[in-house]
Formats: structure tokens, sequence, C-alpha cells
């Protein structure tokens, strides 16, 4: 117990997650022995998986670390990123770091039970309070590893390394496996994150801001928490294994809650089958050609505000709406009011995952997924009915899925890397609620990890001894919430209205930065006092830009893509001494950033001002502010 305290509050200071975890963390004696190797040094004896393995050599440990660091150098010398697979009681990472110090060091240690003894045995304090080290992570939850690679992919800006601690290739090597899987899915999910944003960040903001009258007129979610305590949700999405599971919904429309998953609603409808609620989330054009196939208008409708603003103009009877955690600018614009914060869902690949966030949000204990196939079983892409796709665009999907995952009939099921990425994801977010029973019903469809696989007839057993429901039970719960105050709109309304004056100061403030970076972008090496002095200037004008409220709502927001770039390097420039080649880095990646701020503030202006206009004709008593 020598260092436990002194390390624990600096744990405190730089990782207070992990200081939670072992504060809910005991440790096994029977399973973690203190010992001391034969030099005298610390060590710990493993008694696990009907093996004993010491954590070190039991002779000398700083010379075992001293052999693995020899043995790892030649792949060291060009990566400034390393992640280091296992901590152990520090001696390896302590010589890594000694030897490279000013490589960046993200640290995964698996056993959290095996942190707190090194905590307790060593003075860990210089590990923890090095600047290098970025990210310690612990545990063995896939929530765990996902931060963790998350972490990862963005903050490295060039090669990356992994080294691993032998000991762990003992005792770990399965945890070790299922992190290089996982992180092979991270990278293809951030990369499909990086492309998404690029592509729709505008087109994002502009629903954001078109949907704010939407937001207005719709009903709060927070009214509806726990309101269906009692009552089974039915997640219905557009797999083809619906067409087998379609008569079984019909029959249960009186004894559960029939959520629509996007454009499942489609193939609902197709078959004469009214769901009690469509969720809808994508802001993309082919999501709004699902609701101009179909008349869903009567139909209550959740949707994401930063949907496709066409589908909410469509003006449905009853609708409520929910943001994703990323999407501040919607809070940020109504943050001038006296009412509670709304609550938000975790941003999700799917409109699937914000429909089960949904059930959970009202209560649900069981949610039975149907349709959810996340795969091509037999070849086919979706359900009868489901149309808003081409034929031409379906078939070439399916052509190109080289992927192949277990279903839930013991075969295998086509998919693509996109579609895998969407189950891992789904997979991490059901593992969240461990007191709901999730039961997949996709007779087709992939496994899905923290379900179980029932067949529809079984379900429809157990399901209809439920007492019916009336009718329209759920649009009385809505009905039944109260409407925004007025005093909300009128305060949204003038808040908009103040912003472009702000966006007017941060336009001017930012072209004031490009004519600096102008400037630093002609100097010569020998001009040290006259670079110095654009430094401070540049500094003072960025400095005031980054604390602009409009900023941090809207640049943030819509400029995601080229402000992770930016971040990126934002510790190597800090870090470089040199001013002149210091301001070299802020003409590259400063510059680039600065220049696509100046080119969307106008564009911002022109979707405020839309938003205004918008939001003014409800504030007057207009029924249609789009029109």
């Amino acid at each position: 117990m020598e260092y436990l305290l002194s390390n624990k509050k600096v744990l405190s200071r730089h990782f207070p997650q992990v200081v939670k975890m072992l504060e809910a963390n005991t440790v096994d004696g029977d399973i973690y022995r203190k010992i001391l190797s034969r030099d005298g040094s610390p060590n710990v004896e493993v008694h696990k998986n009907e093996r004993i393995v010491a954590l070190h050599s039991l002779y000398n440990p700083l010379r075992e670390a001293s052999g693995w660091l020899q043995s790892v150098e030649g792949k060291l010398n060009d990566s400034n990123h390393v992640l280091v697979l296992g901590l152990g009681l520090g001696y390896h990472f302590q010589l890594l770091l000694n030897n490279y110090p000013m490589k960046k060091y993200y640290i995964y240690e698996p056993d959290i039970q095996l942190l707190h003894l090194a905590l307790e045995l060593r003075d860990m304090t210089s590990i923890l309070n090095h600047p290098s080290v970025i990210t310690l992570a612990v545990g063995e939850d896939d929530y765990v590893m996902a931060k963790l690679l998350e972490s990862i992919s963005s903050t490295v800006t060039d090669n990356f390394e992994e080294v691993t601690i032998p000991f762990y290739k003992q005792l770990y090597n399965e945890t070790i496996h299922k992190f290089h899987s996982m992180s092979k899915q991270m990278i293809l999910q951030y990369r499909s994150n990086i492309i998404t944003q690029y592509v729709f960040e505008k087109a994002w903001f502009q629903n954001i801001m078109y949907n704010l009258d939407k937001v207005l007129t719709s009903k709060s979610i927070a009214s509806l928490e726990k309101a269906c305590n009692d009552v089974p949700a039915f997640i219905v999405g557009s797999g083809p294994s619906l067409t087998e599971d379609i008569e079984y919904i019909r029959k249960l429309t009186s004894k559960a809650l029939i959520i629509a998953a996007g454009s499942s609603v489609q193939a609902l409808l197709h078959y004469g089958i009214e769901p009690h609620i469509v969720v809808s989330m994508d802001g993309g054009k082919p999501n709004l050609r699902v609701f101009q196939n179909v008349d869903t208008t009567h139909i209550p409708l959740l949707f994401a505000t930063a949907i496709h603003h066409g589908i909410v103009e469509q003006n449905h009877k009853w609708i409520l709406s929910v943001r994703v955690n990323h999407e501040e600018l919607t809070p940020y614009l109504l943050s001038n009011n006296d009412e509670e914060p709304e609550p938000s869902f975790i941003s999700t690949g799917s409109v699937t995952g914000t429909c089960i966030q949904f059930a959970a949000f009202l209560g649900c204990k069981k949610i039975f997924l149907a349709g959810q196939d996340l795969s091509y079983p037999d070849n086919k892409y979706y359900s009868e009915g489901v149309r808003h796709i081409s034929e031409e665009a379906k078939k070439k999907t399916i052509i190109a899925a080289d992927e192949w995952i277990s279903n839930v009939s013991g075969g295998k099921n086509r998919t693509t890397k996109n579609m895998l990425v969407t189950l891992r994801d789904l997979e991490l977010l059901l593992s969240i609620y461990p007191d709901i029973e999730f039961i997949n019903t996709s007779s087709k469809g992939a496994v899905i990890k923290n379900t179980i696989f029932r067949s529809m007839q079984e379900c429809q057993e157990e399901l209809c001894k439920l007492t019916d429901r009336e009718k329209d039970w759920f649009k009385k719960l809505i009905n039944a919430i109260p409407a925004r105050s007025e005093k909300l709109i009128n305060q949204v309304g003038a808040r908009l209205k103040s912003e472009l004056k702000v966006l007017d100061v941060l336009n001017k403030k930012t072209q004031n930065i490009i004519n600096l970076i102008s400037e630093l972008e002609d100097l010569h090496p020998g001009q040290y006092e006259k670079c110095r002095k654009l430094l401070f200037k540049l500094n003072k004008q960025w400095d005031q830009v980054t604390r602009n409220k409009s900023f941090m709502a809207y640049i943030s927001f819509a400029l995601k893509t080229p402000m992770s770039l930016y971040m990126r390097y934002v510790p190597d420039i800090i870090n470089e001494g040199n001013e002149f080649k210091k301001s070299k880095l802020i003409v590259e990646h400063l510059g680039k950033f600065v220049v696509s701020i100046s080119e969307f503030i106008p564009f911002a202006e022109q979707c405020i001002k839309e938003a205004i206009r918008r939001v003014d004709k409800i504030a007057n008593g207009a029924e249609n502010s789009y029109a």
C-alpha cells in the first residue's frame, strides 16, 4: 500500500474514469499473489485458467524488460505513435518511455486488478504524469476497446506501431485477438464516418436549421420516459426475413409497441400494417424518397434533428423530436430558456440503434428485433414493398458483398464491410442495456451478439397471452404531452437574429487571420523578429475565434472533418520550438482550416436567415412554416 495513495492521486488527475473503476473492483488474492523476484523487485503470480504464470521475470524484471525493448526497437524507430498492449507493473513501459520520451503512447491494460497491484507495488507517478501518455484504457469490455480505438483514430497523424508485453500473450491472447478484430472494424467505421461527415456535414447543418421550427412544434419525448414499462416492443427493419414474419407482426399490433425503423415503414404499409411510430434520422435524399413513396402523415414520427428537412415538411400529425449526442447545435440555440434539457441518444450507424434507445427510454423490458438481417440472406436486399433504392443499385451492392457472416440457422450470409461495422456497432449498443431482454426473430438474419434467437411463432404464442390494447393508445400518449411554450418559440427566434451579428464578427476575425497567415507564408528564414510578432498576433486572434460561442456551435459541428484534421497537428505545432518551422506548420494546417471557415460562414448565414423565416411564421400562428 506504500505507493497506492500517491499513484491514485496522479491517476485521478489524468484518468479519473480509471480511478472510478479501481474503486469498484478489489484484488482477488487467490488469483493474484504478490511475490518478489530474486533481485527483490515486486512481482505478481497469476493463478488463472488452470495455469500459474509470473507477470514478470522471477529473476530480474528490468533485465527482462531491457531484452524485450531490444527486440522491438527496430519497428519503433519510424513510428511516432505506439499502442502498448499490457502495462503489468510498468517495468517494460518505463524503459520504453525513457528511451523514446517524445513518442505518443496509448496504453491498453485489460486487467483492472493487475493495474491495482501495479499502483500498490511500484511508484507509477512518472509514467502517469508523463505528457507522452495520451490514453490509458482499462478492462475487457467492448466499450473500453472501442473508446481507445476511437481515441487513436482521431489523434494519430503518421506512422503507428503496436507492442505487446510478453505476459499478456500467454493469458490474454483471446482478448488481444478480439481487440485486433475490433480495430479492423473501427478503422473501417472511422473511414466511413470521415467520408460521411465530409459529404453530409453542410447538409446536416442545413437540415438542423431548417428543422428548428418543427422541433419547436414537436412534442418532447421527456414526458414519455418509462411510459411503456409493461409493453414489449418490436423494432421492425427492412430485411428480407421480414416477409416471413409479417403475418405474425400483424397479429401482435394490439399486444406490443410496433416501431418502424426508417425504410421498413414502406414494407409494413405495403402489407397493410400501421406501426405505432416511425423513427427516422438520415439526412440524405434516399431517406427522403422513403417518405415520398408512402403517405406516413397519419403515423406518429420520431425524427432526429438532422433528418432531411423535406420529410418533416410533410406535416405529420404527431411528431416527436430527438437529437443524437454529437449534435450540439440545437441545444445551443434552445439554451436561453427555462425548460429542462432534452434527452439525447448515442449516435449509431443505423436507425435501428435510435429505435433501441427509444424503446429503452420508454421502459420496454423486452425488445424484439424483426427484419434485422444485417446481411443479405439468399442474396436478397430488402423485404417486399421497400422501393427507395433502385434494383440496379441493390444488385451492385450484393455482387460486391464479399464478406460472410454466421446466420441464426447455422449457415452463412453475404454481407459488406460497412454492414459488418453496423452490426458490431449495434452489438456494442445492446451491451449497455443488461436489464433488457433482446430477442432476435429474424429467421434468416445474422447472429447478433447480446440477443437470443427465437422464432416468431414462439414469440407470438407468448405475446398473444397479453391483454389487447386500444387501437390508438400510443397516439393518446403523445396527445397528452404538453406543447412547447410560445415564450420558447419567441426566444429561439430572437436568438437566431442575434446569431447573424455574431457570425458577422466571426467572419471579420477569420479574414484577419487569413491575412496574417498570408504574411507568415511570405516570410524568409531570417525574419525572426517579424515571425515572432506575427505568431503573437495570430495566436491572439485565433484564441478570440475559438472562444466565440458560434465557433463552438457551428464550426465544430458543420466543419468537423477539416477541424479534426487540423487538431491532429496541434500538438506538433505547440511542441515545435523553432518559430520559423512552427509558422510553416500553421500556414499548412491552420491555413486550410481557416479558409474552410471563411467559405462556410456565408452558407451558415443563408441557413440561419431561412430558419428565422420559418420560426417567425410559427410564432405568428402559421400552420406551415416552409411554404
